[in-house]
């Protein structure tokens, strides 16, 4: 099986010897489309070579498994397996910790060992935070029971035993609660590893497959449906399992098969790269607040409970209907619950300070920091970009209220950032520091 690691809007040369994996991802890439209103994850619109979108993340088929990795730099290419590596380490780390999928700090230790490809990489995880949770206990449930029966258990159903008995005296008719494993939590961990068994190519992941189908050998097979998750109850006792139902969810729910390729065989695990950093940054604000002196009860990420609406209608019963509601992707309070704080984040590489005076950064965006800034009465508005190479921050601030700034700032996304972590927390710090302001500056003038 190939495997091709490529960035986000890298390239997949076409070829007379791969043409046939490349019309296999094809189909795939036509049938996640219908499935996802028109989003594809290829563009096709090139006969010399199929370019990715913005997703990053794993695309299973038979024959070719093409991962998908965050751009770490403005290369279009991985020089080396190094840079791909840490490309991967990367992702994993900012999916453990934006909590897309059930991945935790701790589990990428023995990734970084093995260099397993990356799905693999993820099934083993999931295998092995599932053995973890099976060693405690497999979910049980009482199922209620009814049976006509040679031994007595339960109660007697009277009514029944007089229709069915009156003349077997030596059966009685029953009704008793079961301790069972047959649950539906069980059985969609159960199908899931089914699935995880046709995709994987590596022997010790399969091996953690078997190990764990020894703990659900007592669990039926059944073909998950969506309405199957609804199912499942969830108590004090298996809420421990939550993570991994979800992953569950992903796996056997979120992937797309492709028709006439072997279905069961095809699989992906996708995420849009500019939702996943903006996760991320909010999550590690969230779990490091208190070294940047924030408190994390006035964090609130995509404006959670703080959206605004950016203009009001008048209708014609005299109410006023708010219109262009104002979500910003991560909203900080102050002690006094004023916007303290307001990030955007944009997964975009600008251009360098001599290409471009404004870096590349649209119009569109600048527009949308001072509708905020306006709106939440907020100083400091931040557009949040990976650093690039030649770009510097800058502070613009608003003529006629030069209390307000919007603040261009960047984070070093090109290093093994799970092991840069308290640089990368210096650098929030940074950024977070409030900003000397200089009244006299002109509309959206550069300050720094």
């Amino acid at each position: 099986m190939d495997i091709v690691r490529i960035p986000e809007f890298g390239r997949i040369p076409i070829t007379q010897g791969n043409r046939k994996l490349i019309d296999r991802l094809k189909v795939f890439d036509c049938a996640h489309a219908r499935q996802n209103h028109g989003i594809q994850i290829f563009d096709w619109s090139n006969i010399k070579h199929v370019s990715a979108l913005n997703y990053v993340g794993v695309v299973h088929i038979p024959g070719l498994t093409v991962e998908i990795l965050p751009k770490i730099d403005k290369q279009f290419i991985y020089e080396d397996d190094g840079k791909a590596d840490l490309a991967q380490n990367n992702l994993l780390y900012m999916l453990s910790l934006s909590r897309r999928i059930p991945i935790r700090e701790r589990d990428l230790a023995p990734l970084r060992l093995n260099k397993m490809p990356l799905l693999e990489a993820i099934i083993g995880i999931f295998l092995r935070r599932l053995l973890d949770e099976l060693v405690i206990g497999i979910d049980h449930a009482y199922r209620t029971q009814e049976e006509n029966s040679l031994f007595i258990k339960g109660k007697i159903l009277i009514q029944e035993q007089i229709k069915k008995n009156l003349f077997h005296k030596e059966r009685s008719y029953i009704k008793y609660d079961e301790y069972v494993s047959d649950t539906w939590l069980n059985r969609i961990m159960k199908a899931t590893c089914k699935r995880l068994l046709q995709i994987t190519q590596t022997k010790s992941v399969a091996n953690l497959i078997f190990k764990a189908f020894a703990y659900f050998q007592f669990v039926e097979d059944f073909e998950i449906e969506e309405y199957h998750f609804d199912k499942v109850q969830i108590t004090r006792s298996n809420e421990r399992y939550i993570p991994l139902l979800e992953f569950c969810r992903i796996f056997l729910m979120d992937s797309s098969p492709a028709p006439g390729y072997g279905d069961n065989k095809t699989f992906s695990l996708l995420f849009p790269m500019d939702r996943l950093f903006e996760d991320f940054v909010a999550e590690f604000i969230y779990k490091y607040s208190s070294h940047f002196d924030i408190k994390r009860s006035t964090v609130h990420k995509q404006a959670a409970g703080k959206a605004k609406w950016l203009l009001t209608r008048k209708m014609s019963n005299g109410k006023a209907l708010g219109m262009f509601r104002l979500k910003p992707d991560i909203v900080i309070n102050d002690d006094r619950g004023g916007t303290h704080f307001i990030l955007d984040t944009k997964w975009k590489y600008l251009l360098s300070d001599q290409e471009d005076s404004k870096n590349g950064i649209s119009q569109a965006d600048i527009y949308q920091l001072f509708a905020y800034a306006h709106r939440y009465n907020c100083s400091n508005n931040i557009l949040l970009f990976p650093a690039v190479s030649g770009v510097s921050a800058k502070t613009y601030c608003v003529q006629g209220d030069e209390n307000k700034q919007i603040r261009i700032e960047f984070l070093n996304m090109s290093r093994d950032m799970q092991k840069s972590r308290n640089d990368l927390k210096d650098e929030f710090k940074e950024i977070f520091k409030t900003a000397v302001f200089i009244p006299s500056i002109p509309l959206l003038s550069i300050t720094k």
